[in-house]
């Protein structure tokens, strides 16, 4: 495992090498797009931010550069929605977020970049699942702890946790700002755990945190947009911003999977 980590810094570090200002102004606007998305529609922020770096540049740092610029998000978000969060089901989606966060990027750190575009593909599949109703919503609350472990592992192996927040969040009873919020707070935990493993893999260094800054300001301006949004969306409309988003994903996704090397 050790070998392999060593060896995905230093395909990190190639990666890095060959960044631009055109790269830093990609995740700039991914991050603003991320934003949007995450504050108006409670989900989809990270995918897009996760997919459109994993095209430039892989799917290792895409995560790193990722996870910083997404806690930054997150965090805005839970101080600007302060007491609309439920805060039973924060820590019940947080009990399972935790260690599901934990295998995850211990999963990403074992395995090959490859494989890690198939997991993105067939994350967005799943997403397209629930989207579509195969996936049922009728758990309850009991679901929160074990589906809050899935989004961890989800989130930290490649970067698409937020595909199982709708039927989780929404199956608990949770929707509008009270999904936005709560989810929100479980995110923050998740992306805390995730850098802290990232780091200790040799994934985030001094180059992949300068572009999460521009990453993480592109999400802050995104972040004031989606929540003037909110307040007039509707269920109606979050569902057609979600069938979207996870269109663009599964063929971004797709891609990625069949030209990996």
């Amino acid at each position: 495992m050790i070998r392999l980590a060593r060896s995905l810094h230093r395909a990190h570090n190639r990666a890095v090498e060959m960044l631009s200002l055109d790269a830093a102004s990609v995740a700039t606007v991914l991050g603003l797009l991320a934003g949007v998305l995450t504050s108006a529609a409670g989900f989809g922020g990270g995918l897009v931010v996760t997919l459109g770096l994993s095209l430039l540049l892989g799917p290792a740092p895409a995560l790193a550069i990722g996870a910083p610029a997404l806690m930054l998000g997150h965090a805005h978000r839970v101080l600007k929605m302060r007491g609309q969060w439920d805060g039973r089901a924060a820590r019940a989606l947080c009990l399972g977020a935790v260690p599901g966060t934990v295998v995850g990027a211990m999963t990403l750190v074992a395995l090959p970049p490859s494989a890690v575009w198939w997991i993105l593909l067939a994350a967005t599949l799943l997403g397209v699942a629930e989207f579509s109703g195969k996936i049922p919503r009728t758990f309850g609350r009991r679901m929160l702890g074990p589906g809050g472990f899935g989004v961890g592992f989800l989130a930290a192996a490649a970067g698409v946790g937020g595909l199982l927040l709708p039927a989780i969040m929404l199956g608990a009873g949770l929707s509008g700002a009270g999904f936005v919020a709560t989810a929100a707070i479980a995110s923050v935990a998740v992306s805390a755990v995730r850098i802290a493993m990232y780091g200790a893999a040799g994934i985030i260094d001094a180059q992949t945190l300068l572009l999460s800054v521009g990453c993480g300001v592109g999400i802050l301006f995104g972040n004031a947009i989606g929540l003037r949004i909110l307040r007039v969306m509707t269920a109606k409309r979050q569902r057609v911003i979600a069938g979207v988003v996870l269109a663009l994903c599964v063929a971004a996704s797709a891609y990625g999977t069949l030209t990996a090397g």
